[in-house]
């Protein structure tokens, strides 16, 4: 059973404060360094990149998934360099990992929202997409529509046509 199918009271709080707290948790040891097996770097990391675990980044990312449970190499890599993405963009998906927080907005939107659908975190991407309907305008009409186009989200693009 899946914590969305308990049927819990509307002001029981429980379930948001085990979560809050399980991420806290979990947030906690990775920061700390503990038991990380993988180190992510971005495309311009030259020192120690973000230390992380395999488990989380699999639950997060069928990206991960795949690289750490297919039999393609002898063994899954230690560190992982990841040259299309910025190193703060990949920060900040990783504290999505952590802790299900992550900050969009007009900065980081388009670096963020591209990471996602490279690294298939369907989460954050759907964030995204939702982050840049909501702020189309007739200035950004033409890159918000190129966006959807290239990365073939037609409902997106065809509102293009008519931005607020």
């Amino acid at each position: 059973m899946s914590l969305d199918e308990l049927s819990l009271p509307e002001n029981d709080k429980t379930y948001v404060d085990l979560t809050k707290d399980f991420f806290g948790q979990l947030r906690d040891v990775q920061m700390a360094g503990h038991l990380c097996d993988v180190v992510l770097k971005g495309c311009e990391d030259t020192c120690t990149g973000i230390p992380c675990h395999r488990l989380v980044l699999c639950a997060c990312s069928s990206y991960f998934r795949s690289m750490f449970t297919s039999d393609w190499r002898e063994s899954p890599p230690t560190g992982i360099q990841l040259n299309n993405i910025q190193s703060n963009t990949l920060q900040e998906l990783v504290r999505y990992a952590y802790s299900m927080e992550i900050t969009i907005n007009e900065e980081n939107v388009y670096p963020v929202l591209t990471a996602a659908l490279f690294l298939d975190i369907s989460s954050v991407s759907k964030l995204c997409w939702r982050f840049v309907e909501n702020h189309m305008t007739i200035t950004n009409c033409l890159t918000v529509y190129c966006l959807a186009d290239l990365h073939n989200n037609p409902q997106l693009a065809s509102s293009t046509f008519y931005p607020n």
